[in-house]
């Protein structure tokens, strides 16, 4: 899995803090269209979606687009793992994406840790 181009600060700095509060993953409706943000030192960045190599596409298109975001914020916050982010998919995408108001939202990445070791323990 990759990202799309789109430029923010990178998902690699992992060793640059632990598990920082200070990005945050924003939701908003723009004009009636759904966007989400990630919000690092007081700026917004478009969240870049992840792309999928071809032999994905039909377990890609049989998903929502709650999973689609689940995914892409696990995976974000895991400094890009695929299998964390792939195994706790599903059930981010029930308790904790499908609970997101529409009007809009804030996640803490390190809510998105706490929540992942919570699951993990």
């Amino acid at each position: 899995m990759t990202y799309d181009s789109e430029t923010y600060p990178s998902w690699q700095r992992a060793d640059e803090y632990i598990v920082d509060s200070e990005r945050v993953y924003v939701g908003r409706c723009e004009g009636g269209v759904p966007r989400v943000y990630l919000e690092e030192s007081g700026t917004l960045y478009p969240l870049r979606k992840l792309t999928r190599p071809e032999s994905m596409r039909e377990m890609w298109q049989a998903e929502n687009m709650a999973c689609r975001l689940a995914l892409t914020i696990l995976f974000d916050a895991t400094w890009g793992d695929v299998n964390l982010s792939r195994t706790l998919c599903h059930k981010f995408t029930l308790e904790v994406v499908a609970e997101l108001p529409e009007s809009g939202w804030r996640l803490r990445r390190d809510f998105v840790w706490a929540w992942i070791r919570l699951k993990l323990s």
